[in-house]
């Protein structure tokens, strides 16, 4: 994950590990994703301000929903 994340391009990260499921059932792909961020908060790739927006979006996005 190089470039800053957008909801979109986690969803899309998101349906790029499923699939992996089939081979190893024990695969968690949000627990993946989540290792990938935290790696990249880990590596200075991803700052928690970043981080902090796409949860903010996420949120926004959620009440909107309802």
């Amino acid at each position: 994950m190089t470039d800053v994340p957008t909801i979109r391009s986690l969803e899309e990260r998101l349906q790029e590990l499923h699939p992996l499921t089939a081979q190893t059932p024990l695969f968690n792909p949000v627990f993946q994703l989540g290792l990938e961020l935290s790696r990249g908060l880990e590596s200075g790739t991803l700052s928690l301000d970043t981080l902090g927006g796409l949860v903010a979006e996420l949120e926004c996005e959620s009440l909107q929903d309802r």
